[in-house]
């Protein structure tokens, strides 16, 4: 029994605990001092103590910041963005052994990434496709190869939306937007003629027009932008089986007012049917002539029928730059076809006028001057008698 109480007294004593002030006035009576001859064992091991990084750690800052600020003011072409980025070394010291040395110095460099920003130019194809059917690879294709942004199809002899044959068409990352011609018999299951359709790149939004159905011909109509660019597209077919008319004129004329309310670029493209390439058509005169009043251009001039006569167009005002790069009037996709690609730069800049104008400097008027020389004029000395004098005399 004593021993088992003397081992507890024991445990008693060696678990007290001491208060913070009284470790404090132990720490201070029975400081450490290293001899020399160890502090020299420990620097040559390279065994620094911690607080020894402090300064290190405070000349990194410094010399990162003074790399930044001497690498901002150099300058820079056009079209560059400015990019901090930090510069981290890679370790090869393995998980779990000490690392005997000085880690690299993380150092911010001034990086300059190019900007990516796409072209002025927006790539349009029109594919008068004379019915979808076995098409739709070769249409993808096409689309794929060339690049284009918007590809306008007319004569897709499609149904509706769901078309799986217009489905296929369009290729990964494309939508579109279509007008099918209404059926007169819902239950019919013969060939639906006609049709236009807008397909388009998935980084571009798009907005239909909504438009009055015209009885002439066909459209789809719509607002195209992303950042920095936008333009209105409209679809247009017109059944080469009817005759030209004044009231497709009048359809026509009532389309381009209606888009010319837009104040974005304007493109239209598709099937008209009329042979503008023929300086002795009357209907070509006229449709020239309505473009004429609008502001508008007719940008194709090659054959695009097998026949040799140009039928498909391209029209935008009169102050786009279009590049027709391509027009097969026998398209290498498939026999029965026509294809044209052109480039249509849509961003147009326009110089604003400088205008020399002189501002009166009010905050040095002295009222008091002022006041003294109105008392002193003509104005206030000399009343007019009448009002037809008033004005001559104040004017």
């Amino acid at each position: 029994m004593i021993t088992g109480c003397a081992v507890n007294m024991v445990f008693i004593q060696a678990c007290r605990k001491f208060s913070r002030d009284t470790l404090l006035a132990i720490n201070g009576q029975h400081r450490c001092v290293i001899d020399q001859r160890v502090r020299y064992v420990v620097s040559h091991l390279q065994l620094h103590r911690r607080g020894c990084r402090a300064g290190n750690h405070q000349r990194r800052h410094v010399l990162a910041a003074h790399s930044v600020t001497s690498s901002v003011s150099q300058p820079r072409r056009a079209g560059e963005i400015p990019t901090v980025i930090s510069k981290h070394g890679l370790s090869n010291v393995n998980t779990g052994q000490l690392f005997h040395g000085h880690r690299d110095a993380r150092v911010t460099a001034d990086k300059t990434i190019p900007r990516c920003s796409r072209n002025n130019c927006t790539r349009l194809g029109l594919f008068n496709a004379r019915s979808f059917g076995d098409k739709s690879a070769a249409i993808q294709r096409w689309i794929s190869e060339t690049k284009l942004d918007l590809a306008a199809l007319v004569e897709t002899w499609h149904d509706d939306a769901s078309s799986p044959q217009l489905l296929a068409c369009a290729p990964p990352g494309y939508k579109y937007v279509e007008t099918a011609r209404p059926r007169k018999d819902n239950m019919s299951t013969s060939t639906n003629h006609g049709g236009v359709c807008l397909l388009y790149e998935s980084s571009l939004h798009v907005r239909t027009v909504q438009l009055p159905v015209f009885s002439t011909f066909e459209a789809v109509t719509a607002f195209v932008h992303r950042a920095g660019f936008n333009t209105v597209v409209a679809v247009v077919y017109r059944p080469g089986s009817c005759s030209v008319t004044q009231s497709f004129f009048d359809d026509f004329s009532d389309l381009l007012e209606r888009l010319s309310t837009f104040s974005a670029p304007l493109m239209i493209a598709g099937d008209f049917n009329i042979h503008v390439d023929d300086v002795t058509d009357v209907h070509a005169g006229k449709l020239t002539d309505i473009l004429f009043c609008h502001s508008l251009r007719q940008h194709v001039t090659s054959p695009t029928h097998v026949h040799g006569h140009t039928l498909d167009l391209l029209i935008t005002r009169d102050d786009r730059s279009v590049a027709v790069l391509l027009v097969d009037p026998r398209s290498c996709l498939t026999t029965r076809s026509s294809s044209l690609t052109a480039a249509v730069r849509c961003r147009h800049q326009r110089l604003q006028p400088r205008f020399a104008s002189q501002v009166r400097n009010w905050c040095a008027l002295d009222v008091d001057a002022f006041d003294v020389d109105l008392q002193q004029s003509e104005l206030y000395r000399t009343l007019p008698a009448d009002p037809k004098t008033a004005f001559s005399h104040y004017d």
